[in-house]
């Protein structure tokens, strides 16, 4: 009996989802296909504003800790940073280039530490990120390890003579 009954709503749902006030052609062939309509591309909403994080001294602005800046390139490497970032290059990722120069150390942290909620949050993140094919990956690294990373990248736009912008 139940099994009846769902057999007749479904008949009723496909007899009511033909009606729409026009008349329908007896053949298929009759009928204009209608065409498919691709998906909109999703909207990308990008924060606004001023970064929380960008205001202030420069993170190249200071002196090079050469110890720190050694164990920030072993880090560079073995976190494979290499593998998307280069210096007077784009890989797969933003080029380095002058970065400790046009950042903060507070938003270089930020951006090493924590990619995922930068690019939401940070709208200088979200426009670097633009463009390239995947996120940067979190490696979650500490304080001092994202210091060290800043202090690589410092010493590397030293030695590129790149100068404060």
């Amino acid at each position: 009996m139940r099994r009846h009954a769902l057999l007749g709503c479904a008949l009723v749902a496909l007899g009511l989802a033909g009606c729409g006030g026009q008349q329908q052609s007896a053949t298929p062939e009759a009928r204009p296909e209608a065409p498919i309509a691709e998906p909109a591309p999703a909207a990308v909403d990008s924060p606004v504003g001023p970064s929380r994080y960008d205001s202030g001294p420069r993170a190249g602005a200071g002196a090079v800790d050469a110890a720190l800046a050694a164990t920030g390139e072993k880090l560079f490497q073995t976190r494979i940073c290499a593998t998307c970032h280069g210096f007077g290059k784009a890989i797969a990722g933003p080029d380095l280039r002058g970065v400790t120069m046009r950042r903060t150390h507070e938003w270089l942290k930020q951006q090493i530490m924590h990619p995922d909620v930068m690019v939401k949050e940070d709208p200088l993140s979200w426009r670097a990120r633009q463009g390239f094919p995947a996120p940067m990956p979190a490696q979650n690294l500490t304080e001092a390890e994202a210091s060290a990373l800043i202090e690589y990248l410092k010493q590397r736009d030293r030695a590129a003579g790149v100068a404060a912008q």
